[in-house]
């Protein structure tokens, strides 16, 4: 099995805005790349798919645990096209 890598906008440490844990912190991981253009997506940055930066599993995992918290909400761009979360 090789390394799997792929692209993040961002990772970032906020309180959690929405939802059942809204008002809890979070370690918030941005995914690059998103196919599918909402219009009311509000981080147009985060869908070109060269954008962002290249990360693998095992360094993202290593820089979530930099942050003070265990909470992690995955976002997008399109968290379904990414090859860090998709076999």
């Amino acid at each position: 099995m090789g390394v799997v890598a792929g692209r993040i906008a961002e990772t970032f440490y906020s309180i959690q805005g929405e939802g059942p844990t809204a008002g809890l912190p979070a370690v918030f991981v941005r995914l690059q790349g998103c196919s599918v253009g909402c219009r009311w997506g509000d981080t147009r940055y985060s869908w070109d798919p060269e954008g962002g930066r290249e990360i693998t599993l095992r360094g993202l995992l290593a820089e979530v645990e930099g942050f003070p918290c265990r909470r992690v909400v995955i976002t997008g761009g399109e968290p379904l096209e990414s090859p860090l979360f998709t076999p």
